[in-house]
């Protein structure tokens, strides 16, 4: 059902899909002990298999699921190119989550 409360029927033996569970945000969760070196071992783990992630926002991207940081939004994932730079994309992906820590000291 949608929003309408219109009902629609999916093939799912044709159609992709993910499900995706309610998660807790991150930046509220991140002080419990071990989330911070969660967040930044998710990041390094997916820039290691090869992912970039063209949308860094970490606030919305981000939350935490029976007390694991999870990425809830993969929508703009893409495979690193030879052009790509690894230290360009750790910043890029971790820089919003600094600056929340240092606005927060």
């Amino acid at each position: 059902k949608d929003k309408a409360q219109r009902t629609f029927q999916i093939p799912l033996q044709t159609i992709p899909f993910v499900l995706q569970r309610k998660a807790e945000p991150l930046y509220p969760a991140i002080y419990r002990e071990g989330l911070q070196e969660q967040f930044l071992t998710l990041v390094r783990r997916r820039m290691e298999i090869g992912l970039t992630d063209k949308d860094h926002d970490v606030e919305h991207n981000f939350g935490v699921i029976e007390g694991k940081v999870v990425q809830i939004d993969p929508g703009r994932f893409g495979l690193f190119t030879p052009s790509c730079n690894m230290e360009h994309e750790w910043w890029s992906a971790t820089h919003r989550y600094w600056r929340w820590v240092e606005k927060r000291r």
